[in-house]
């Protein structure tokens, strides 16, 4: 249902009518916008109060305003006003996802808390003497329990125009209907792509014209594919003769740490007049929890041996806490993958006019974030990472040799660092950093280890994180699997999107578990990585990242996932390349 509020300042002057003036409980600071949370008392449930400036004058615009959760996009409602706007979060849509969200985490021995979805608000200002828009896109957590109980609650939303891009606005007059075919497959385990458009679109849904007869603009979900299943965030790689010449001795992966609370699960998106920018949390964690590896149901994995056999096939065992997998001669993947929903979200930009005509705009909006996560993911107040191998049929190996070689990914650019690793004939490990930002390794009579955490801060990325190849991933699914392309391609409304897949910002790298600069909550790995070698040998060990440049704020910074690529002749891509 179509829901549409223009308030005036009066309703603030009545909020805060107290003895003193509130103190937030939470503050998100970025050069757009500023979020405060503010617990007031005098209120009965929770609301969002958008402001929007210009010039330090307030301005008309439009919110279009979506939930995140239950595996889909939701169509919350479409607001208009002039300086300011008041939304109620007891809606439909966001209760819905609030109270599935609490059953999920209650059911697996969780607060009902634990995590805070999110709402994605499309803020939109109209310059009818430029003929110009300038839009935000905004992601809000929220707590849960905040809609159930109807808590006192204000998230105030300042926004600031002068800050964004104006782009020009075209009236398309011809425009044909999204077709949402859902052809469901299962690629590497995983379950989609399916339609994850939560509710159909209100028929002419924009907001009433404002007075002077400007229009409006507004974006709707264009369409929406969503998978779930386990992303990679974390991998070590070894090339075909890695076995036998060097690590005869085996990798180790410990897996440990903790994510801190306030720190969330973050998506990219690429907004008309912007570059791509990183947008979240989608998802937000409200406590720390330490991470545990995870297989087959809620069996604990304190460490993954990869070691090499004999043999024409491999094989893999569990014994309390040790997962074992033996691989034969050949390249492979070792990584660990988040269980959750990954969704491709475009949006596109819709005019009405004074006269109560909509036209669509040639304008879209991307977006790709891992937007809930699977039942299981955290259980007992614990995270749970799963390990998976990939021995040259995998997506890791699809990755890497045909997606990222395709947009231009395998290049000296995307390697940070080289390490020489050598094991004498007495069985003495010795190592070298072949460029100045080497990271520490400790090496002992059984191996030579990599701290994941101490890697991540050598490369320096601020924040300090671990970001994930999420639209490089889906780009393999879809590569990988003419099924998947056909799907997403049907829920996209035709081939035009495969066409445009090597340009699409929406496919780029999406941030996981990346906290806004400035914030003391992070993702870490508390993780070890163990190389064990055969005596008389030697091995190269890159450190591979694809960095991203990104906006948050007024931080323009870079993320990118942590790989590690062992070779034992000679270095991978030929030769050292040390990139800072």
């Amino acid at each position: 249902m179509l829901i549409i509020s223009i308030v005036t300042i009066a309703i603030l002057i009545t909020v805060f009518a107290q003895p003193s003036s509130p103190s937030p409980i939470l503050t998100i600071n970025t050069n757009e916008y500023q979020v405060y949370y503010y617990n007031i008392t005098s209120l009965r449930k929770p609301i969002l109060i958008v402001r929007g400036y210009l010039n330090n004058n307030p301005v008309p615009f439009t919110i279009s305003l979506f939930a995140l959760g239950n595996g889909h996009v939701y169509t919350v409602g479409y607001y208009y006003g002039v300086g300011l706007v008041n939304i109620s979060l007891a809606s439909k849509p966001i209760v819905s996802i609030a109270e599935e969200t609490i059953k999920i985490m209650i059911s697996n021995g969780n607060p009902p808390n634990v995590v805070w979805p999110s709402i994605l608000a499309l803020i939109t200002y109209f310059d009818k003497s430029t003929n110009e828009t300038r839009t935000v896109i905004v992601t809000i957590p929220y707590d849960p329990t905040w809609v159930i109980n109807n808590v006192s609650m204000i998230i105030s939303l300042n926004i600031d125009f002068n800050k964004v891009m104006p782009v020009k606005v075209e009236v398309a007059r011809n425009y044909n209907a999204t077709s949402t075919t859902n052809l469901p497959t299962d690629p590497y385990g995983f379950v989609g792509p399916y339609n994850c458009l939560g509710n159909s679109n209100v028929q002419n849904a924009a907001p009433s014209p404002i007075p002077a007869g400007a229009g409006v603009f507004y974006w709707q979900p264009r369409a929406c594919a969503g998978f779930n299943g386990s992303v990679p965030i974390l991998w070590v790689a070894w090339g075909k003769d890695a076995w036998n010449n060097n690590i005869g001795g085996g990798i180790v992966l410990s897996i440990g740490g903790y994510v801190q609370q306030g720190s969330g699960l973050y998506g990219v998106a690429n907004v008309p007049g912007s570059r791509l920018e990183v947008i979240g949390p989608t998802l937000q964690f409200s406590s720390n929890l330490p991470i545990y590896g995870g297989y087959n149901g809620y069996n604990y994995v304190d460490n993954i041996y990869v070691n090499f056999v004999f043999s024409s096939s491999s094989s893999l065992s569990y014994s309390y806490p040790n997962l074992y997998y033996y691989v034969n001669k050949g390249p492979g993947f070792l990584y660990l993958g988040i269980n959750g929903t990954l969704a491709l979200i475009q949006f596109q930009e819709y005019y009405t006019d004074q006269y109560g005509f909509t036209y669509p705009i040639n304008e879209h909006a991307n977006a790709t974030a891992i937007i809930n996560l699977l039942p299981g993911t955290i259980h007992n107040s614990i995270l749970y990472l799963w390990p998976g191998i990939d021995l040259g049929n995998g997506i890791m190996s699809f990755i890497m040799g045909q997606t990222a070689p395709r947009f231009n990914l395998i290049s000296s650019s995307y390697v940070y660092d080289y390490v020489f690793i050598s094991r004498d004939s007495y069985g003495n490990y010795h190592y070298s950093g072949l460029c100045t930002s080497n990271p520490n390794i400790i090496c002992t009579s059984s191996g030579c280890y990599f701290p994941i955490s101490v890697i991540t801060s050598t490369f320096n990325p601020n924040p300090l994180g671990i970001a994930a190849q999420v639209g490089l991933f889906v780009a393999g699914l879809i590569l990988a699997y003419p099924t998947v392309g056909s799907s997403i391609a049907a829920i996209f409304g035709g081939n035009q999107f495969l066409a445009g897949l090597a340009t699409s910002a929406a496919l780029g790298i999406a941030g996981l578990m990346v906290p806004p600069p400035g914030s003391s909550s992070f993702f870490y790995f508390n993780t070890n990585v163990n190389l064990v070698a055969n005596y008389g040998s030697s091995c190269y060990v890159a450190f591979y990242g694809t960095p991203v440049k990104y906006e948050y704020g007024s931080i323009t910074s870079e993320a990118f996932p942590v790989g590690i690529i062992i070779n034992s002749t000679q270095p991978y891509l030929g030769s050292i390349y040390c990139n800072k």
